[in-house]
């Protein structure tokens, strides 16, 4: 039975009833991406699926008959807490609680073997329970229950079958048969041992989505790795964590290891603490998080040994300026460099939108760095309302040269329309259609793009305050003596109809133009 403090007890009923249910959520929301890319590559070396499957399921049978001859299987009746406590981390992870078995065994240790989610076993040993808290258990349980629901389990065992039968070193010295498992196994093994090592990180982020603890989740680990009670008490967690020497690369010696060194294992475990999904779902905060390819990018910078990098954070945001603007520098950026034509424009555009200051100087660094798509996609997720209106200021930014649109950039703005909610269909026809992308801005976003200057203003103005068209035209001016644009309205006429301006009456004219229809 675990060992909990008389102030744990006290309140452990309490804690395991505040516990968060995030909800419906697939595994690929906090799953380690690296750990779906490794084991995508075992599975395709031939053979990988079916024959592990084959020859396990026979010595599956004596292990089951071996637990339930040594072990106790937990029930309501036998171990109801740790019962209780499996029912509880399993249905957070949306899983059907899987056996679980108290392994008379002095070591700290847990594990999970089988086949598939069907034919699964969990496994505790004496020792880990006399060394653990119950919230720390639920940490344990978690990350166990972490590889049921990845679908983990065959490989997991296969590997530890092949590690314990040296069935592979066997294969290699049997005369005929030694150069086929040295080239159909051995990149199975290297393949396992790595795709491990990041299920690990996966299935440690399991185990704090069920504990919801950050101390208790790195003690936890702490006590698996380092094996006591008493040791766990002695170790600084933070010390720890900052262990690992760059000049020391351990990569290296890990490549035949089943789990990562513990000192990167916290790292990215505190790292997943400030998750898009553990911070917004679990928490419940509303402060700054890790969007998810930043924080995988992190991860497994930190598993290869690689220098850290300054991750920005995201945070939802409802500000439709910052929105717009967002749009704007990541249109302008499109081709990977900023014009001297794209910076005023910029410029007049945030000073016209009255950003924060905060958002100001936010935006000030996007000057001189480039705002690439990806990272303008990841952004524009976070907005929280619709995000619509901001695809016109694509289309105005890439219309300040007054060219055809490229097809690099009609594959820009189908990435944003589509991140945007914009449907693929929609965003087809508004890209080959000035007439349609203006009927769609004006009858979904309340606004109008200016089919002659591109130029975004409100569908309560019935002239473009930048160059006088008429709101509903959707034309395109070319030079013309005759054609002028009155320097008080911006209203265009033709010089030889009228002698003032036929809107205002002002005399002053700015240029001499013509509209041409344009689709």
């Amino acid at each position: 039975m675990t060992t909990d403090s008389s102030e744990d007890r006290a309140h452990k009923g309490n804690w395991v009833s505040k516990l968060v249910q995030p909800g419906d959520f697939k595994k690929s929301d906090y799953e380690f991406t690296s750990d779906r890319h490794a084991l995508a590559i075992v599975q395709a070396i031939p053979g990988a699926a079916w024959l592990p499957r084959i020859a396990l399921n026979l010595s599956l049978k004596f292990q089951v008959a071996d637990l339930l001859g040594r072990c106790v299987l937990v029930s309501s009746k036998q171990f109801p807490e740790i019962f209780e406590l499996t029912r509880r981390t399993s249905e957070i992870l949306g899983i059907k609680a899987p056996p679980v078995y108290l392994q008379e065994d002095p070591q700290v240790n847990a594990y999970t073997f089988g086949t598939s989610d069907r034919d699964v076993y969990v496994v505790l040993t004496r020792g880990l329970l006399e060394a653990i808290n119950d919230r720390e258990l639920a940490f344990v349980l978690g990350h166990e229950m972490g590889h049921i629901k990845s679908e983990h389990v065959l490989y997991l065992t296969t590997l530890q079958w092949i590690l314990n039968t040296g069935i592979f070193a066997a294969a290699v010295a049997i005369p005929g048969l030694g150069q086929i498992a040295t080239i159909v196994f051995k990149p199975l093994e290297l393949g396992l041992f790595r795709w491990a090592r990041r299920a690990e990180i996966t299935c440690d982020r399991a185990g704090l989505i069920c504990c919801q603890d950050l101390v208790s989740a790195q003690r936890a680990l702490a006590t698996l790795t380092f094996g006591s009670k008493t040791f766990k008490e002695k170790i600084d967690i933070d010390e720890l964590t900052q262990q690992p020497r760059k000049d020391w690369p351990t990569w290296l010696s890990e490549l035949t290891m089943t789990h990562p060194y513990m000192p990167k294992r916290l790292q990215a475990l505190r790292l997943f603490a400030d998750s898009d999904f553990y911070v917004r779902r679990i928490l419940k905060e509303t402060r700054s998080f890790l969007a998810p390819e930043d924080l995988d990018a992190g991860v497994e910078r930190l598993l290869r040994d690689q220098e850290s990098i300054e991750i920005d954070r995201e945070k939802e945001f409802t500000d439709t300026a910052r929105l717009i603007t967002l749009m704007a520098f990541g249109a302008a950026w499109e081709d990977g460099r900023l014009t001297d034509k794209e910076k005023p424009l910029l410029r007049d555009l945030v000073a016209t939108l009255k950003l924060s200051p905060e958002d100001e100087e936010s935006f000030s660094k996007f000057y001189a760095k480039p705002l690439g798509r990806d990272e303008l996609v990841k952004k524009l997720r976070y907005f929280k309302a619709d995000k619509k209106v901001s695809v016109a200021y694509a289309f105005s930014i890439f219309g300040a040269e007054n060219k055809a649109l490229t097809m690099s950039q009609k594959s820009f703005l189908k990435a944003v329309s589509r991140a945007c909610g914009v449907s693929d269909d929609v965003a087809e026809t508004i890209i080959g259609s000035v007439k349609e992308r203006k009927h769609y801005f004006v009858t979904e976003c309340n606004t109008n793009l200016c089919a002659n200057c591109n130029m975004v203003f409100s569908v309560d103005q019935q002239l473009c305050p930048a160059c006088g068209m008429l709101a509903s035209s959707i034309d395109r001016l070319t030079r013309d003596p005759e054609r002028v644009v009155c320097g008080e309205c911006g209203i265009n006429y033709r010089s030889s109809d009228f002698t003032n301006c036929p809107h205002c009456g002002n005399v002053h004219v700015m240029q001499s133009q013509v509209a041409q229809p344009v689709y």
